[in-house]
C-alpha cells in the first residue's frame, strides 16, 4: 500500500496529515519538504528509521528500495 498526499498550496497541513498517517499506518514517511524546517519534529512523532526526507535531484526509488515495507505514504507539495 502506498498512500501520497500532494498539494501545490502551501498551508493546507498536507505533512501533518501525511505524518499522523505514517504513524497510524507503521508506514514510512517520505516528504520532500526539506526546506521547512521541522524535518527533526516528523522524524521525533514516527518511530526510528521510518521518516526519509528526499533531497533535491533524490529519487524516490533510492529510498524505498531499501525499506522491507510496502507501507509507504509519500509527502509531495
Amino acid at each position: 500500500m502506498s498512500v501520497f498526499f500532494y498539494s501545490i498550496k502551501w498551508g493546507q497541513g498536507r505533512t501533518t496529515h501525511a505524518v499522523g498517517y505514517a504513524r497510524y499506518a507503521g508506514a514510512l514517511l517520505v516528504s520532500n519538504d526539506f526546506e521547512n524546517g521541522t524535518a527533526e519534529i516528523y522524524q521525533a512523532a514516527l518511530p526510528q528509521g521510518t521518516c526519509q526526507i528526499l533531497k533535491p535531484g533524490q529519487l524516490l526509488a533510492s529510498v524505498v528500495e531499501h525499506y522491507p515495507s510496502e507501507r509507504i505514504v509519500v509527502d509531495f507539495g
